[in-house]
């Protein structure tokens, strides 16, 4: 039996061929975008998984910081509340101390200004032409140091009632008529030490080896500081100025002495209250108090 070779149409080898040049880029082709693909998604797996600790640290901080801004502000309403507190108590003390401001002002007014008539009494025997005899009133009326319990000033109408008083109480006794004498007119004798001399207390009396000292008074202050430095005790004259100078008194003699204290304390006049330097009257104002 004769065997033939069966010839493959040249068409059908053209087509297989082609179809297997085309499935062979095709698989190229998708390889490519699947391995395009498979980069990408690397890349954004990569970049969530960073957004992922991002988020979680993120998610840390919100939970501290939600905490922290809970606990400020629990502090915000305890601080509001203690504020809330102190305002009221600001008000209750700015009250007080305008109480207090008024309250000084008017003893110190009333300590400071004896009347006419109680300056007509009390220099009764010891007024001589214009001249009114400080030490000759002292005499007369026979003041008596009476120490105080505490450390209360007395205004003079209870420093004549009790017939006496501690030094405070005498250089407040010693303003009043310092003012009184400067609103009416007078003049004031006082006395320094000054041997062979001789300071007369009334026609018949007098102070040996002291000379008379005179005084037209303008203003006048109780001036209380300390004498030693190692020493607590508080002692208080007066000063009495004219208009050119000032002279400092010892109210419980009219003897006139130098400055005496190593420290001022407080100096007190019928308008103002200075303790170691700091005005009551310039406090109060610069806190919206006017003092009468």
């Amino acid at each position: 039996m004769e065997v033939r070779d069966r010839a493959v149409p040249l068409g059908w080898f053209v087509v297989v061929t082609l179809v297997a040049v085309v499935a062979v880029l095709y698989a190229l082709a998708v390889t490519n975008a699947y391995n395009a693909l498979s980069a990408d998604y690397d890349l954004l797996y990569d970049e969530y998984t960073a957004l992922e600790h991002k988020y979680d640290s993120l998610s840390e901080s919100y939970e501290s910081l939600s905490a922290e801004y809970n606990d400020l502000y629990d502090d915000y309403w305890s601080l509001y509340e203690d504020y809330l507190d102190l305002n009221l108590a600001y008000s209750q003390l700015r009250s007080d101390f305008e109480d207090y401001v008024y309250q000084v002002f008017q003893w110190l007014y009333g300590a400071s200004e004896m009347s006419p008539r109680e300056f007509s009494q009390q220099t009764s025997g010891c007024v001589h032409g214009e001249f009114v005899n400080y030490p000759c009133i002292l005499f007369r009326r026979d003041f008596q140091y009476i120490p105080d319990a505490g450390d209360r000033a007395s205004a003079y109408p209870e420093f004549i009632s009790r017939g006496g008083g501690d030094c405070e109480d005498f250089a407040f006794y010693a303003l009043a008529l310092v003012n009184a004498a400067s609103r009416v007119g007078y003049r004031l004798r006082f006395y320094r030490e000054s041997p062979g001399h001789r300071f007369f207390l009334t026609t018949r009396y007098y102070l040996p080896d002291a000379e008379t000292v005179e005084v037209t008074p303008y203003r006048a202050y109780v001036v209380c500081g300390l004498e030693n430095e190692d020493d607590n005790y508080e002692h208080c004259i007066v000063q009495v100025c004219d208009l050119v100078s000032c002279i400092y008194v010892e109210p419980q003699t009219g003897e006139v002495v130098e400055h005496p204290f190593v420290e001022v304390t407080r100096i007190i006049s019928r308008d103002d209250i200075v303790w170691y330097g700091v005005s009551l009257r310039k406090l109060a104002m610069r806190q919206g108090v006017f003092p009468p």
